[in-house]
């Protein structure tokens, strides 16, 4: 494997501390030669442990192997953009502190990116526990699944290669950031959206691939879920003034979901009419969540876990479309000011 091109593996992370040292593991303990690697740690002022971490590995490991770097922005697209120009590596691949991933991901990232002319290549990434407990499992189905994030391929799957509007993480030659430029930085939440956009733009291709299965760590609690996808719902609208749109309808129908629920709430006060509408929008909604909850405990072969993947669905729709009005609301405030 001597011809094997020198790749080198960014990872942002801040406060990583649980995750960091698998991440990193499951990429050394890969297939690809290490003396073809490096691994870029881009630590965003973590206040726990993750560098401690990282450090340790070092030391066991090689200091040409692992490098850490600090990032005073702290944020995610700063991290990638100086982990990319300090890559040595002709080819780059982004990863995600959270995710643990296959002995031959680098190699069949490397492989694909050539045998398909791609500019972009990724996988899977398979939403897994972080522990055995009821809610955790739920978490990691609903965000698998069609009904909890709007058939998004990298999160339910696909059954060949085909072309995508992004991909999860990603790899692809240094040298297209001299032809589209580095990841937006005003972005925080859509920056591989945007990312993936300007690269099609230019004529280039993102593909995913179904034999590349990415161990992705979901969320274990109700909070943090909402959390994390309120600030998704928000970014989705707030950053559009950065880079113009980068959603499609997929990412607007939570919030199409409750700006109608809200209208006809407001409507149903003046008119008889809205209240049956209302009434049926929400029956609609709840049958469809039961259903969806049902064959998810009943293919898990586990009925206890229905109101859990109930509250789960629900915690995922209505924090999404809270962010998403909140970023109206912030946009359109901004753009009176000025």
């Amino acid at each position: 494997m001597s011809d094997l091109p020198f790749v080198s593996v960014v990872i942002p992370a801040r406060n990583e501390e649980k995750f960091i040292g698998k991440c990193i593991e499951s990429i050394l303990n890969g297939t690809y030669p290490k003396d073809k690697l490096e691994i870029l740690v881009v630590d965003g002022m973590s206040e726990d442990r993750t560098r401690e971490v990282v450090n340790k590995l070092i030391d066991k490991y090689d200091r040409n192997l692992i490098r850490l770097l600090i990032n005073p922005k702290k944020r995610k697209t700063p991290a990638l953009n100086m982990g990319i120009r300090s890559a040595k590596g002709e080819f780059i691949v982004i990863a995600d502190a959270h995710s643990i991933y296959p002995r031959d991901y680098i190699l069949k990232l490397i492989e694909y990116l050539s045998k398909y002319n791609a500019d972009n290549v990724g996988g899977i990434a398979k939403a897994t526990p972080r522990d055995n407990k009821k809610k955790s499992i739920a978490i990691a189905e609903v965000i698998s699944h069609r009904f909890g994030t709007g058939g998004a391929k990298f999160r339910t799957g696909v059954d060949k290669p085909m072309e995508v509007d992004t991909v999860p993480y990603g790899c692809f030659r240094k040298s297209l950031i001299d032809k589209i430029g580095y990841f937006n930085e005003n972005l925080v939440r859509t920056e591989d959206i945007e990312f993936n956009r300007r690269i099609k733009k230019n004529g280039g291709r993102v593909m995913i691939f179904p034999d590349i299965e990415i161990k992705y760590l979901a969320r274990s609690s109700y909070s943090e879920l909402f959390i994390n996808n309120f600030s998704n719902g928000f970014g989705i609208i707030w950053e559009s003034q950065y880079s113009g749109p980068s959603f499609s309808l997929r990412h607007l129908i939570p919030l199409l979901f409750l700006t109608t629920l809200i209208t006809f709430g407001v409507l149903s006060i003046f008119f008889d009419l809205f209240k049956i509408i209302l009434v049926t929008e929400v029956v609609l909604y709840i049958f469809s969540t039961v259903i969806f909850s049902l064959k998810i405990s009943t293919k898990r072969k586990d009925l206890s876990l229905f109101p859990y993947i109930f509250w789960a669905f629900v915690t995922l729709h209505f924090s999404y479309a809270l962010g998403s009005i909140w970023g109206i609301i912030k946009l359109t405030f901004r753009r009176m000011r000025y």
